[in-house]
């Protein structure tokens, strides 16, 4: 859990020509939210879909 964009980041760095997406629930993303900082830092073209029906389950 909280792995999401933090490994689409290192999937990103090693292949920077691929399209890129990460899909986090509530806890995982609050766990690693700040790693969005450090990805517009490094101008990643990353996309992160966060979704809150999660907490459903």
């Amino acid at each position: 859990m909280g792995a999401g964009v933090p490994s689409a980041m290192g999937a990103k760095i090693i292949y920077p020509d691929r399209k890129v997406m990460a899909i986090c629930g509530d806890g995982g993303f609050m766990m690693n939210s700040q790693e969005l900082e450090t990805a517009v830092r490094l101008k990643m073209d990353l996309v992160v879909s966060y979704s809150p029906i999660m907490l459903m389950e």
